[in-house]
């Protein structure tokens, strides 16, 4: 799970659906990595279901840190909608 911490001294922290996209998991996962080795000053937080992004998580992936969201926004939803019944299914979040 990511920390509230702030990011280290000059390191950037940025949050990233990692279940959106055209390809979701098997894409933005690897991208994720590859974009975080080659910016030492980047830190990631990938946000999505924790077991699907772990799966395709590849090894010795550094500075990324999984934020497990139980519910995943599909292509064809419109986001209000889908804000909407989040929020009257879970009240306490909202």
């Amino acid at each position: 799970m990511a920390s509230s911490a702030a990011p280290s001294e000059g390191m950037v922290r940025i949050a990233l659906d990692a279940m959106g996209g055209d390809h979701g998991v098997s894409v933005v996962v690897p991208a994720a990595c590859a974009y975080v080795a080659s910016n030492p000053a980047v830190e990631l937080i990938l946000v999505g279901q924790e077991d699907v992004i772990k799966a395709a998580m590849p090894t010795g992936c550094k500075r990324i840190r999984i934020h497990h969201a139980s519910e995943v926004v599909g292509m064809d939803e419109l986001p209000s909608q889908a804000h909407r019944t989040f929020c009257s299914e879970n009240a306490a979040a909202c």
